[in-house]
C-alpha cells in the first residue's frame, strides 16, 4: 500500500557572507524547517593564541571539550597511538591516513637530500582570512617514511626535526 511521497522542496539559508547551504523545508521527522534557527550563536571570526598544548587542553576541559570519559562532551579517541602531534603520527597521516592521496600524486621518486618521497602543496597563493599565516609548504620523507624536512614556502625557510619552528611547520603541512 505504498504511495509516492510529495516532492522534497528546498531552499537556501545563508551561513555567511561567503556560505550558504540548502535545507528541507520539511522533512519526515522534524516537519516544518522554515524558521530560522541557525545560527544559534553569533559568528565570531577571531584567533586565540594559546601558550602550549597544555593551556589549550585545560581551556578545553574548562568548556566542557574534552573526552567523555574526563567529563567533558568529546567523544573518546579510537585512534590510542594516534596522537596528531609526534613526529610519527604525523608521517602516519601521510603514509597511512588523509595525506596518502598527495603522496600518491608524486610522479617520480625524489632525489632530494632529504629522502625519496616529497609532498608539494603549493597553496601559497591562496589568500588567508586576517590574523591567518600563508599556507603551502613541501614535505620530505626519507626512505623509511620519517619527516626529514618541511619547506614553509611562506618564510622561505626548510625546518628539519629538533629546529626551532618544526613543530609549527608539521602544523602547516
Amino acid at each position: 500500500d505504498w504511495r509516492p511521497s510529495k516532492e522534497k522542496v528546498t531552499d537556501t539559508r545563508r551561513i555567511s557572507d561567503d556560505f550558504t547551504t540548502a535545507f528541507l523545508k520539511e522533512d519526515d521527522i522534524f516537519g516544518d524547517n522554515s524558521v530560522n534557527l541557525f545560527p544559534p550563536l553569533p559568528i565570531e571570526d577571531s584567533v586565540l593564541y594559546l601558550d602550549s598544548n597544555d593551556s589549550a587542553y585545560a581551556l578545553l576541559e574548562d568548556l566542557g571539550l574534552n573526552e567523555q570519559s574526563k567529563g567533558g562532551v568529546m567523544l573518546d579517541s579510537y585512534n590510542l597511538n594516534f596522537d596528531m602531534v609526534s613526529d610519527e603520527s604525523f608521517s602516519r597521516i601521510y603514509f597511512q591516513g588523509m595525506g596518502a592521496v598527495l603522496l600518491a600524486q608524486q610522479k617520480e621518486v625524489s632525489r632530494s637530500e632529504f629522502g625519496p618521497f616529497e609532498v608539494d602543496i603549493p597553496l601559497q597563493h591562496l589568500e588567508t582570512r586576517t590574523d591567518f599565516r600563508p599556507l603551502g609548504a613541501r614535505v620530505h620523507f626519507n626512505k623509511k617514511q620519517k619527516a626529514t624536512a618541511i619547506y614553509d614556502y611562506a618564510q622561505e625557510t626548510l625546518f628539519q626535526p629538533g629546529d626551532k619552528g618544526w613543530e609549527e611547520a608539521k602544523f602547516l603541512a
